[in-house]
């Protein structure tokens, strides 16, 4: 939602005009500062740039009440982001104190070690357990330092430990493409391939007629090459293709999948009346490889991926006679329909602008896949899901199945600060209603001492207060530090 929201704004209709610099002024400033706050590596700059953002927004957070979207501010999350800055520059960068560690050292530190008893007095030999592993990491640790550093009898552990530096993450997060083993289609008709009710690559065969040409002979002139492709026949009618491409970051993100991006026709699902829409992806893709500077916006285009393909290693000796030249040939290709180039930015929102090309300006190529950077998801994909009746039903169907439900809200006139009781793990709600006769004032000293003892017994962060639509009732809510906690805390 983050990457097109603005988008989204930029177009909304307000009654008054010139309130949208502000609502687009606020929700950028706001999303700067969320992707700022997740750097993995940060500087006075970067700090003083996401300090600058938050300033922003709460100058200008105000147009949200104008236009009725919330009637005040008063929201913990929004509080917290104050101390985010200060937070980073006494704890380093926020990626270091999620709980993703604690909860991976609950499993090495005890479940794997309780596995390791007999399940009768298991605190003694969990404690040995853990212990005698301690050591024997560290006994492999220092093997494996010695064989790394002290080679050719160099002995020198000084100059050993010169050699470990530490490099700062890649904040481009570059993407690496992973394509399956076998395609999703083995043989597509060419036919199929350029049908509009196939995969629309109206220009494959000319395209890819230009591409052989300039594998063949990189040297030519574009005149050259028009010239040249007429002559290009191909010893086949049907291609391998693949429908999907994934994308991923080994180095920092492991076999995750990033983003992937997809290339298939309409289709029809399990059952007859299950019609699966076509999905043609957009994609950023480099133009020019920079000889060795950084690659920037302006080595880059947008174009649609319309099939993604491979040559049979077999007829590939017929495409290109050249050793050289099918050296060079890589593996998988794609189809792609340009899109307009970049110009200058907005200048009010800083936002590029681009639109299909149409008719007479059309233009296809064909080029390798390693040259895609990344997904491009444009804004006309969500307008396309808004017009697609089919599942924006099954949507509709699941919203008024909520609406359906009754929902009581709440308000609690808190006596304490709620934000450490609801941002725990585990939170327990109690109502308790005054009885017949009685004042509130008897049932609030109980509740006030009953407060005090959990405080004392478990350590747990709670508040408590009346309840504004409920006259004599008063509402608990208990922040346990996991479910267990909460299980046990409960027992008699």
């Amino acid at each position: 939602m983050a990457r097109f929201i603005l988008s989204l704004l930029i177009d909304v209709r307000l009654p008054q005009p010139e309130l949208l610099a502000d609502l687009v002024g606020a929700t950028k400033a706001l999303l700067d500062f969320l992707y700022m706050a997740q750097y993995s590596i940060h500087s006075t700059t970067t700090l003083d740039t996401l300090k600058q953002s938050l300033s922003e927004f709460h100058a200008k957070k105000d147009i949200f009440i104008e236009l009725g979207a919330c009637s005040n501010f008063l929201i913990p999350k929004l509080h917290m982001m104050i101390h985010y800055a200060r937070a980073i520059e006494l704890y380093g960068t926020t990626d270091n104190y999620n709980t993703e560690s604690t909860e991976r050292l609950h499993i090495d530190f005890a479940k794997e070690a309780y596995r390791a008893t007999n399940h009768k007095d298991e605190f003694p030999q969990m404690t040995k357990w853990l212990e005698r592993r301690e050591k024997v990491l560290q006994h492999a640790s220092y093997i494996e330092w010695r064989l790394l550093h002290m080679q050719d009898g160099h002995l020198d552990a000084i100059a050993g430990l010169e050699q470990i530096r530490w490099r700062p993450p890649d904040m481009a997060c570059t993407l690496h493409h992973l394509m399956m083993k076998h395609p999703s289609r083995k043989a597509v008709s060419l036919a199929e391939l350029v049908s509009p009710e196939g995969y629309g690559a109206i220009y494959l065969t000319s395209a890819l007629a230009r591409f052989v040409v300039e594998t063949s002979n990189p040297g030519l002139t574009r005149s050259e090459v028009e010239a040249q492709a007429v002559n290009v026949h191909f010893p086949f009618s049907t291609l391998p293709v693949f429908h999907k491409i994934k994308l991923r970051n080994l180095e920092h993100h492991g076999k995750e999948t990033l983003d992937s991006i997809h290339a298939r026709p309409r289709r029809v699902g399990r059952s007859e009346e299950d019609l699966i829409p076509a999905r043609f992806d957009t994609a950023l893709i480099r133009v020019h490889l920079g000889s060795g500077r950084r690659i920037g916006l302006t080595d880059m285009r947008i174009g649609r991926i319309r099939v993604i393909f491979s040559i049979p290693e077999n007829l590939v000796a017929c495409l290109l006679p050249s050793s050289a030249a099918r050296m060079q040939l890589p593996r998988h290709l794609i189809y792609i329909e340009w899109l307009s180039k970049f110009t200058s930015p907005d200048q009010r929102y800083q936002m590029y602008k681009v639109s299909r090309l149409v008719g007479s300006v059309r233009i296809a190529s064909v080029v390798p896949l390693a040259l895609i950077e990344r997904m491009w998801a444009p804004l006309d994909n969500h307008h396309r899901l808004q017009t697609d009746g089919k599942p924006y039903a099954v949507l509709a169907k699941r919203v008024a199945l909520v609406k359906a439900r009754r929902f009581d809200i709440e308000h609690v006139h808190a006596t304490s600060d709620p934000c450490q009781a609801l941002s725990a793990p585990a939170n327990e709600i109690v109502h308790y209603a005054v009885r017949s006769g009685r004042e509130v004032g008897a049932l609030e000293r109980l509740v006030g001492m009953l407060v005090g003892a959990l405080r004392r017994a478990f350590g747990v962060s709670l508040f408590w207060g009346r309840i504004a639509e409920r006259e004599g009732t008063i509402c608990l809510v208990t922040g346990w530090s996991s479910v267990e906690m909460s299980w046990h805390g409960k027992q008699p």
